[in-house]
């Protein structure tokens, strides 16, 4: 009979310690693996870097090639949601335009574009059962662009002008998800302008214009993009 008593008290005093240690509803097993992944899991990715190789097309002439276009940039993720990002930009293309003193002849140039670029991103929830996340974004550039001419008949050959202009657009793409560090995928960016300013030493009055000049007409960036989350 003491032997049982014993035991019961001992039981008791065992349930005690326990709940104090241990708050009703909780699992010493459980409480200390979640301690474990607390310990161990890893901070969200706040940076990243990413880099866009595509085309520059001006869909309103017909008279400028589908120049390479190529930018890279930093970005940071703001409360995980919002993707900010901040790069520069290069592209080349090649206008060619009638010259007024002979009609027969066309000017060529080339025409080389730097870009700072300024982009807020948001991503929408990955496509169902894929790793496939669509984004849409905002974008403002300052863009640089000098004009070389290549056959030169009444001017010489060399750099003929030059201009700056502000842009702003909108833009889309669709990402990649191969896992927390790695993506790659489709960018597409819609520009228009806001305002520029072109200066020109070539006599031929069509310098830099395809009805109008080059930096009012709209334009779009269409590439292939990878990122990588630090």
């Amino acid at each position: 009979m003491k032997q049982l008593v014993s035991f019961f008290l001992l039981s008791l005093m065992s349930t005690v310690v326990l709940a104090q240690i241990f708050p009703e509803g909780a699992n010493p097993s459980v409480s200390q693996s979640q301690t474990l992944v607390k310990s161990t899991k890893k901070p969200a990715k706040k940076y990243y870097a990413t880099g866009v190789l595509g085309a520059t097309v001006y869909p309103e002439v017909s008279n400028i090639d589908r120049g390479y276009n190529f930018s890279a940039g930093m970005g940071y993720y703001l409360k995980e949601v919002v993707m900010l990002e901040l790069g520069l930009g290069v592209a080349k293309s090649q206008m060619t335009t009638k010259n007024l003193l002979f009609n027969n002849q066309r000017d060529t140039f080339n025409i080389d574009q730097y870009q700072l670029i300024a982009a807020a991103k948001y991503p929408l929830e990955a496509i169902a059962g894929t790793n496939f996340t669509p984004i849409l974004g905002l974008a403002l550039s300052y863009t640089m662009r000098s004009y070389n001419l290549l056959n030169g008949l009444t001017n010489n050959s060399g750099k003929t002008g030059s201009s700056t202009a502000f842009d702003a657009g909108v833009g889309t793409g669709v990402d990649y998800i191969f896992n927390a560090k790695y993506a790659a995928g489709l960018d597409f960016k819609y520009m228009f302008n806001l305002s520029n300013q072109v200066s020109s030493n070539y006599a031929n009055p069509t310098f830099g214009y395809t009805g109008i000049a080059v930096e009012s007409l709209q334009y779009y960036v269409a590439g292939i993009s990878a990122r990588m989350n630090f």
